[in-house]
C-alpha cells in the first residue's frame, strides 16, 4: 500500500510538472506588463500567482516534507505589483521545480506520517497532507493562470490537448 502511495504521489508530480510547462508556456506569451495585470483591484496577477505558487511548494513540500531551509514571505507574494521578471520568474518557479524532485526523490513510505519539518503547520497535516495539499493547491492557481492568459492575450493557449 505504502508504495502505491509513493507511485501515485510521483504521478501527481508528474502531473505538476506538466501545469508548471503550461504555465512558464503562458509567461512567455506574456509582456512584462501583462503579467502584472489585475483584472481588479482585489484579484491576483499573474505574477502573483506565480509568486504564491512558488512560495507554496517550497514552504510546505520544500521545507516541510523535505527539510530544505526556507524563509517565506507570504504577504509579498499578493502585493507586489511588479519589479520581478518574467525571467526571475521563471527561474523561481524551476528552482521550485528542482527542490521538489529532490525531495519526492528521497521520500520513503516511512516518512509519509511523520510531523512537518521546520516549525510549518497546515490543518494538523503529516508530510502525506502537506504533499497532497502542494499539489491540489498548484492545480488550481495552474487552472487561474491559463484562464488569465487567455483573457488577457485575447486568444486560445493551444496549450491543452483539447480545446475549451
Amino acid at each position: 500500500m505504502a508504495h502505491d502511495v509513493l507511485a501515485a504521489l510521483r504521478d501527481l508530480h508528474r502531473r505538476q510538472e506538466e501545469q508548471r510547462k503550461n504555465n512558464l508556456r503562458c509567461l512567455e506569451m506574456l509582456s512584462e506588463e501583462q503579467v502584472w495585470q489585475r483584472a481588479l483591484p482585489s484579484l491576483n496577477s499573474i505574477g502573483n500567482l506565480l509568486l504564491h505558487l512558488t512560495g507554496n511548494e517550497r514552504h510546505y513540500l520544500g521545507l516541510g516534507v523535505g527539510g530544505v531551509d526556507y524563509k517565506r514571505d507570504r504577504p509579498r507574494e499578493f502585493t507586489t505589483q511588479g519589479g520581478v521578471s518574467k525571467a526571475e520568474l521563471r527561474e523561481l518557479q524551476l528552482e521550485a521545480q528542482r527542490i521538489t524532485t529532490e525531495v519526492l526523490d528521497r521520500l520513503t513510505p516511512a516518512d509519509f506520517a511523520l510531523p512537518p519539518q521546520g516549525g510549518v503547520e497546515y490543518d494538523n497535516h503529516d508530510r502525506l497532507g502537506l504533499l497532497l495539499h502542494v499539489f491540489h493547491h498548484y492545480s488550481y492557481h495552474s487552472g487561474q493562470i491559463l484562464l488569465w492568459t487567455k483573457i488577457v492575450t485575447g486568444t486560445d493557449t493551444q496549450l491543452l490537448r483539447w480545446k475549451h
